[in-house]
């Protein structure tokens, strides 16, 4: 089969036509993770339920799918970090083109964590406990996933009523 020259400048054309709405992107940056918090909810005697709050940066002219995100949260004892719970999500997010989307996920911490996160925040330092999580987001790129991974720590706060405080001590200890 023998291609006319004006099917080849045809061609041309409508690759220029479709690459055009690539104008201007710069295709080669990849989505970061911009700020991750930790948001703490309620804690009880048996639970704590806190938000992570993960932003990302998209470049791009286009809007991109977050698919996943799997994490784990720790919390600060002396000079090591001691698991406080895990999670992973796998429900679709749209991000928004060229800006910044906020995704939120809450999460809830079982029994022992809980209590021995509670008995932290009761100590000397009295209502802060300095938490991390770290972990992955995997986006949907065009035709590409990609894994960008985070890491934050903060110090989180609560204010517990004085007579709330020696009920618990008297409890926990």
């Amino acid at each position: 089969m023998h291609t006319k020259p004006e099917g080849i400048l045809l061609l041309i054309a409508l690759s220029i036509v479709a690459l055009s709405g690539y104008a201007g992107c710069d295709c080669a940056t990849a989505p970061t993770v911009e700020r991750v918090d930790v948001v703490l909810r309620d804690i009880t005697l048996t639970t704590i339920e806190l938000d992570l709050r993960v932003t990302v940066n998209n470049p791009h002219p286009f809007s991109i799918t977050l698919n996943r995100i799997a994490y784990d949260i720790f919390y600060e004892r002396g000079d090591e970090w001691q698991p406080l719970g895990q999670g992973d999500r796998s429900e679709d997010v749209r991000i928004k083109a060229s800006g910044l989307t906020t995704v939120e996920i809450p999460a809830t911490i079982g029994t022992a964590e809980a209590v021995q996160a509670l008995i932290q925040m009761l100590g000397p330092g009295g209502g802060e406990l300095t938490l991390k999580a770290s972990g992955s987001v995997w986006l949907d790129v065009e035709l590409a996933s990609i894994r960008v991974p985070f890491e934050t720590t903060q110090k989180v706060s609560i204010s517990f009523p004085a007579d709330l405080i020696d009920a618990l001590q008297q409890v926990l200890v």
